[in-house]
């Protein structure tokens, strides 16, 4: 088994978008790093888009199927189970008087994670994993699509 090369630049390149990211959903963090001049929000998906392709692996388009299930696995079903523990304890604080988000109801565990991500507030912050998903198995079924049909 051959031992697998790690740029670590890019992996520090990444950690910084993801500060930047949570420091703008946080009031900037509460620290001024120049946002009034430059925010975030400019640049951060630009960063994320350049760095994704630059970790993209042409190895996922031979096998599209077991691509698509490791997504499955690491993104939809992880969404899915942390939806239904929250859904829970959200159901459980309402015995205390708290309403926090929707109601307990399959259409909530189901569908409204697909549709919108704010099913019970709190966990509103998991709505980007279904389009990431989407972008993940859009991006590789057309790009073997063009390889197929432009050849290369």
């Amino acid at each position: 088994m051959g031992t697998k090369s790690i740029n670590y630049q890019f992996k520090i390149l990444y950690a910084i978008g993801m500060i930047l990211i949570v420091a703008g959903h946080a009031g900037n963090g509460g620290i001024s790093l120049f946002y009034d001049w430059l925010p975030p929000y400019a640049f951060h998906l630009g960063l994320f888009m350049f760095a994704s392709g630059y970790f993209y692996n042409d190895a996922s388009e031979s096998n599209c199927k077991a691509f698509v299930w490791r997504k499955v696995l690491r993104l939809i079903i992880p969404l899915y189970l942390w939806n239904f523990v929250y859904g829970i304890v959200v159901q459980l604080t309402r015995l205390y008087g708290f309403k926090i988000g929707g109601n307990f109801t399959l259409y909530n565990l189901f569908v409204t994670p697909i549709t919108s991500g704010h099913q019970f507030v709190y966990n509103l912050c998991g709505w980007f994993l279904i389009p990431l998903f989407m972008i993940h198995v859009y991006n590789v079924l057309l790009r073997k699509f063009v390889r197929k049909i432009f050849g290369g």
